[in-house]
């Protein structure tokens, strides 16, 4: 190899050490000669930056608004007698409310301070209890949960996630 192969040889490197997917990104976008970011409906904010609200912030409300809305369908045919003896739709429910919990956990604190009103704790500690001990919950307590507190979750993470 030449004098041309060593250059090719360096050029790998160094797109090696630029698209390092470890890399540190900035947590909050910048605004660049006029662009404005998506609006965090109802926040009267002008951009994510101002919402404290980072694209993984972003990400995860939607991640648990896909998870809430998908429990409401799981539950929206369903009757409070038939919930307990439907096995399939009970472990339907069980697995996405677990995996609620995860994205949950996943909100920087920057955004669970700003929004309060956002029940995160909540649904991390029913996500863990289903986890560890899914089959001890009562139905009726899990009926509950996925019926009103999963239909109010969806209006209040409704209205933070950008389009």
């Amino acid at each position: 190899m030449g004098k041309s192969g060593d250059r090719n040889h360096a050029r790998v490197i160094h797109l090696r050490r630029s698209t390092n997917p470890c890399a540190k990104l900035p947590e909050i976008p910048r605004r660049r000669r006029g662009i404005v970011y998506p609006t965090a409906v109802g926040l009267g904010k002008t951009s994510w930056a101002e919402s404290q609200m980072t694209p993984s912030d972003a990400a995860h409300l939607r991640e648990i608004l896909k998870d809430a809305q998908l429990i409401g369908s799981f539950v929206k045919e369903a009757n409070k007698a038939s919930f307990p003896s439907d096995l399939v739709r009970r472990q339907a429910v069980i697995g996405r409310i677990i995996s609620m919990g995860g994205s949950a956990k996943r909100l920087s604190r920057a955004f669970r301070a700003e929004h309060p009103d956002i029940p995160v704790e909540v649904v991390i500690r029913m996500g863990d209890e289903l986890i560890r001990q899914a089959e001890k919950v009562p139905s009726e307590a899990l009926w509950n949960f996925a019926r009103v507190f999963v239909s109010e979750l969806i209006l209040r993470v409704g209205k933070l996630v950008p389009r």
